[in-house]
């Protein structure tokens, strides 16, 4: 009975859910999201606890706010950020040569070379 066998967590392959165990990441993370709890509940419940439109305001604004950094950071901690497929090969030469968007021609008017930076269109 292996690690696979009972953990879906991971960076394998085989890995249902991505996520990284690399212990400063985890404290890393615990550490972020603890900041941002203690922020929410520190301003919601000690600082304007007495002002009406103080708590509208935190409500309305700084609430969403900080729920949408939790939801990036768990997006982050949580999102493969770029794994190559099992199986996939390099692209062949003359396709990899064809899409670049560089180009370098001669440029006579200074004597040398100039890159003509440019996107193709499809």
């Amino acid at each position: 009975m292996g690690r696979r066998d009972f953990c879906s967590i991971g960076t394998d392959f085989e890995s249902k859910h991505w996520l990284s165990l690399d212990p400063c990441g985890l404290l890393c993370i615990t550490l972020s999201i603890s900041i941002h709890l203690f922020a929410v509940i520190t301003a919601g419940c000690t600082l304007i606890s007495h002002h009406v439109l103080a708590k509208v305001l935190y409500g309305a604004l700084y609430v969403p706010f900080a729920a949408m950094a939790l939801l990036s950071l768990y997006m982050a901690a949580t999102t493969d950020p770029g794994a190559v497929p099992m199986g996939a090969r390099p692209l062949p030469e003359n396709i990899a040569s064809e899409s670049d968007a560089t180009q370098i021609e001669r440029d006579p008017t200074r004597g040398g070379m100039r890159r003509r930076r440019g996107v193709r269109r499809c």
